[in-house]
């Protein structure tokens, strides 16, 4: 049952890949499936209900992820976080994201930094750093694999970038409280 819940909260945040406009993280994803639910799952006793919870919660994440689609950014920022979002263990360049938003690099990291409120490159470390944590959290993948995996120059400025979004290392992040699955 407990890894039917990690494939559910996956299915979500897999699902709300098509509804970029707020961005959610497979953390935010796992947190909302797991948080008062645990104890209903648990007590299941057939794939059949287990079915049916997963139906209602991809239903609700949809819901929700529909309601936050009033966020209001242009199209050119919406395309270009939906490529970001879409592209995250890619090498991504400004030139190649202003390209697939159909607008000149330096308008594109100009808007992006007064709608959003930081800059390009900011955002992808941080989408990058909240992707991360789930393989920091539930698997056994070495820190410098997980970094080169979302490529991170190096270990050393993927810890300090996790530090600087989460205020903690990514050892410390592994070894925090957070729910067994």
């Amino acid at each position: 049952n407990k890894s039917r819940i990690m494939k559910s909260a996956w299915s979500m945040f897999k699902a709300g890949k098509s509804y970029r406009r707020h961005v959610f993280t497979f953390g935010e994803c796992l947190k909302a499936a797991w948080a008062d639910e645990r104890k209903k799952v648990e007590k299941m006793d057939s794939l059949a209900e287990v079915s049916r919870y997963e139906r209602n919660i991809l239903a609700e994440f949809i819901k929700l992820t529909k309601e936050n689609a009033s966020a209001k950014y242009s199209r050119v920022i919406l395309s270009a976080m939906q490529y970001i979002n879409d592209n995250l263990t890619l090498k991504l360049s400004l030139s190649d994201i202003a390209k697939h938003a159909y607008v000149h690099p330096n308008y594109l990291s100009s808007i992006f930094k007064k709608e959003v409120g930081c800059s390009l490159t900011d955002y992808i470390a941080r989408r990058r750093i909240e992707e991360s944590t789930y393989f920091v959290a539930y698997t056994d993948f070495e820190i410098a694999d997980i970094a080169n995996f979302y490529h991170f120059c190096n270990q050393s400025y993927y810890i300090t970038t996790f530090k600087r979004f989460l205020s903690v290392s990514p050892n410390e992040y592994r070894n925090s409280d957070r729910p067994s699955l």
